[in-house]
């Protein structure tokens, strides 16, 4: 039967940051047992051996000798890359009736549901010409929060920041303007940014 114990081995020792000897102390296993496990010298080990090896990197024995770890990872790497549409900032308010620009990997959480992103096409904001913003539609906006809103009268969309002061406000983020607080029932929220790339 093939397994995977040298090959696993090795790769969970690399990642851990752990020599033999390192090992060796950990699961009171000799450093030449591990040694020997590490380069396929042993082919069957016993339950005995390789069941501290397993309790130690938190796996069990059939993933430890059966299952190609490095591509177990791989594909789990993969399944947290969520795809999201990436939008313009104006749609916002129409998502999930609107143009996508295209499709993005998303890789901040596990759930892409009400996840989207948009690019700042815009100069003058505290987000850099080009910034990728994520967005999740469904947060709950807290303070210090950084939010895309749409006015109720004008419709104009933004991106605000959300302040508290014994009560809710949303402060403007032009470079150069006076920050005024604004009332925050003059706007929806259309979402949270949760997260940017070349976000300064």
């Amino acid at each position: 039967m093939v397994n995977f114990i040298a090959e696993n081995l090795a790769m969970l020792m690399r990642e851990h940051g752990l020599s033999g000897n390192d090992l060796s102390l950990q699961i009171n296993i000799p450093t030449a047992t591990i040694q020997k496990l590490r380069s396929g010298d042993i082919r069957n080990p016993t339950i005995e051996t390789l069941a501290p090896i397993a309790e130690y990197f938190k796996l069990s024995l059939d993933e430890l000798v059966l299952s190609k770890l490095s591509e177990v990872q791989n594909s789990k790497i993969e399944s947290s890359n969520l795809i999201i549409p990436l939008i313009k900032l104006s749609d916002i308010s129409n998502f999930p009736n609107c143009d996508v620009v295209e499709y993005i990997r998303y890789s901040f959480g596990d759930d892409a549901t009400d996840k989207l992103a948009i690019k700042v096409q815009e100069l003058g904001l505290l987000f850099e010409l080009g910034s990728i913003l994520f967005v999740d539609k469904s947060a709950s906006a807290k303070n210090q929060d950084y939010v895309i809103v749409k006015h109720l009268h004008t419709g104009n969309i933004s991106i605000k920041k959300v302040l508290f002061d014994d009560d809710y406000y949303l402060m403007s983020i032009v470079k150069g303007l006076d920050n005024k607080m604004l009332d925050i029932k003059d706007y929806h929220i259309c979402g949270v940014i949760i997260s940017s790339l070349n976000f300064f």
